[in-house]
């Protein structure tokens, strides 16, 4: 074999294993997952812009192996997450605003979406949180129904006198939810044992012999609560407050829920029960009165 031959068949071995190993490494880049989001109420889809995204990819055992942030649906679907082949479980937030926040990223079952002060929320933020398997020489889409992580109240008095104004008050909701443990129907977004005192919700006031209060957002109920408990406090224009608590039916993340009562049953204390309304609405109509709260 003469010098120039074996000079011209090492090139082309070299040349060959860089193409095999170029190949081999866009092969590998690959693995993982593409993700988009979408919504799982169709109002939400058309009313809301994404926005202050996060995203956690975690392995099975909770372990957290990649974290990131996106400003936009694009952002977010341009992306190729990078994975060995196996099962993980990706939890994606967005449009978290103060005093809406996050902690113990990097631990699954102790990721936390909270609330850092007993205030209503002024819109609503998301979660969405799905098992994936990522298989070999495979990038997967990977689609995220988001939903709300807030519960939605609004409360209807009819009857009321001229000038009435409406307080009300959730008592002991829950402080956050555990986005990535499931609650007792199997469903990702476990409200935690911890809770807030109360949460003051904004004023309402009479108009045409009406309260009608907007849609108010709160954390949902707490985990190892029977339900929810409520204050009602209406004033009339002499100066005087009638208070009337009501035990209600457990509010769930994304949840909306609607109170409707007249002026004339309202009583120191009620309880109501839950009319299913759609798979996110429920009408709260009173089931009894009850003579002794603390029974």
């Amino acid at each position: 074999m003469s010098r120039n031959t074996f000079l011209y068949i090492f090139i082309c071995a070299i040349v060959s294993c860089m193409s095999a190993c170029d190949k081999n490494a866009h092969e590998k880049e690959l693995y993982g997952i593409s993700v988009r989001s979408t919504f799982d109420d169709e109002l939400d889809a058309s009313q809301t812009k994404v926005k202050n995204g996060s995203l956690w990819i975690y392995q099975v055992d909770g372990k957290l192996v990649k974290e990131y942030f996106y400003e936009g649906a694009k952002d977010l679907s341009s992306q190729c997450f990078d994975l060995p082949a196996g099962n993980y479980v990706v939890v994606s937030a967005l449009n978290f605003n103060s005093p809406l926040t996050y902690k113990n990223q990097n631990e699954m079952q102790t990721l936390a979406f909270y609330t850092s002060a007993p205030d209503p929320l002024s819109e609503h933020a998301f979660y969405s949180t799905v098992q994936v398997e990522v298989r070999e020489n495979e990038n997967q889409l990977v689609t995220l129904p988001m939903k709300r992580i807030l519960s939605e109240l609004a409360i209807k008095i009819e009857g009321v006198p001229s000038g009435a104004r409406l307080n009300t008050k959730v008592y002991e909701p829950a402080e956050g939810i555990l986005p990535a443990c499931k609650d007792a129907d199997g469903q990702y977004g476990l409200p935690t044992t911890e809770t807030m005192t109360e949460v003051i919700l904004p004023e309402s006031l009479e108009k045409n012999g009406a309260i009608v209060t907007e849609a108010m957002r709160v954390m949902p109920t707490a985990q190892g609560k029977s339900g929810s408990r409520l204050g009602l406090f209406l004033t009339t224009t002499d100066g005087v407050t009638f208070e009337c608590v009501v035990d209600a039916p457990r509010m769930k993340p994304a949840g909306k829920y609607e109170l409707t009562l007249s002026y004339n049953e309202l009583k120191p204390y009620l309880r109501v029960s839950a009319i299913k309304i759609t798979d996110w609405k429920y009408g709260w109509t009173i089931s009894g009165e009850i003579l002794d709260p603390n029974n």
